[in-house]
């Protein structure tokens, strides 16, 4: 939980980008669960595949968010019979 803290309150990182999205949704105590949740799968699956953690930044959601958000809106225009 602790660490789940820390990573969220440094600004710019991954961590605190999803945590932002999240509160709007959950709530910051909900928000910060999930956040100690999903890093501790994290840290599992780099220990276990042996693997070094690097930071993808807040960039990256912003990005994946924006790519997902398109896909989903072309698929929405080919269900109603537009190409």
């Amino acid at each position: 939980m602790q660490a789940a803290w820390a990573a969220i309150r440094k600004k710019g990182t991954f961590w605190g980008t999803v945590f932002k999205r999240l509160r709007t949704r959950l709530g910051a105590k909900r928000a910060l669960i999930a956040i100690a949740r999903k890093s501790v799968v994290a840290i599992f699956w780099i220990l276990r595949d042996r693997v070094p953690y690097y930071e993808l930044g807040a960039e990256y959601v912003d990005k994946n968010a924006k790519d997902k958000r398109l896909k989903y809106l072309k698929n929405q225009i080919e269900k109603m019979g537009f190409d």
